[in-house]
């Protein structure tokens, strides 16, 4: 009798030592840098092959962007809209998300719902490369 008790003791320790270190390890995972984040590298795609009032998708490893060229200047958001999650579309001076109607402008926002497409920080480079920084 006495040995299953100090079993079930022994038990439950190790249990609240495994949950506290558990816990500990969640609150101070963020201090440490992975490297993964830290070497991670930026996106090169070529644009050079949209025309005036064109669209392109272009695909990172987790995302898609969405790139229009409409009077030589281009604009980049990410392919889904922010806050419904579903894929975005280039009809002629808009962009729509399939699945709700919503219109935006080419500059990413809607004045009608006052929402703002997400946007990555890009540059585009003489040679018609757009580099993303993600």
């Amino acid at each position: 009798m006495i040995e299953k008790r100090l079993l079930l003791r022994v038990t439950i320790k190790l249990c609240i030592a495994a949950t506290a270190i558990g816990i500990v390890y969640i609150f101070i995972a963020g201090f440490f840098e992975s490297s993964e984040f830290k070497d991670k590298p930026q996106y090169t795609f070529s644009v050079s092959s949209l025309k005036n009032n064109s669209h392109v998708y272009f695909k990172t490893d987790r995302r898609e962007l969405l790139v229009i060229k409409s009077n030589d200047a281009y604009s980049v958001f990410w392919a889904h809209d922010p806050l419904y999650g579903c894929r975005l579309e280039f009809i002629d001076t808009i962009i729509k998300p399939v699945c709700i109607d919503i219109e935006y402008g080419l500059d990413g926002v809607s004045s009608k719902t006052n929402q703002t497409l997400d946007s990555p920080e890009y540059n585009i480079t003489a040679d018609y490369e757009l580099v993303v920084f993600p």
